[in-house]
């Protein structure tokens, strides 16, 4: 009989709080990703579009709120990994101010990789609160 050895990853959770350099997000641009209260994942690149991720299996929750001026406007976003989108597309209820859709995703990343939370469509006038915004990430370091 023979034993191999455990190696014991690391698991962790990661907060961000979510912005837009624009007032107004515009498709085809990308939310400033801040650490919040928690980041043990080994996450760089806080305060910009841009994370790093070092490799693991990580499952990535974003939703934004905020308010817009009239019952025609809308906002969406999901994840993209190293430029490619995954996970699902959410965004604003046409009739409601504040969101309560979730962008999702699971991913395993053999390699230190760039994520980021894109705008694939917008329309009308829309405005980030930061108070209803935020991505929560849980992961495992391999």
């Amino acid at each position: 009989m023979s034993y191999g050895v455990v190696k014991e990853a690391s698991v962790g959770l990661a907060w961000f709080d979510i912005s837009h350099a624009d007032t107004n997000p515009t498709s085809g641009t990308y939310y400033t990703l801040t650490q919040g209260t928690v980041n043990d994942l080994s996450i760089t690149g806080t305060g910009t579009t841009t994370l790093s991720f070092p490799p693991g299996i990580y499952h990535l929750k974003a939703s934004v709120g905020g308010d817009k001026a009239s019952g025609n406007s809308y906002i969406d976003y999901q994840w993209e990994v190293d430029g490619t989108l995954v996970g699902n597309q959410a965004g604003w209820e046409r009739t409601y101010s504040q969101t309560v859709e979730y962008t999702e995703a699971v991913i395993r990343l053999s390699s230190t990789t760039n994520v980021r939370l894109y705008v694939p469509a917008s329309s009308g006038a829309n405005t980030i609160t930061a108070a209803y915004s935020g991505a929560y990430i849980q992961g495992q370091l391999t």
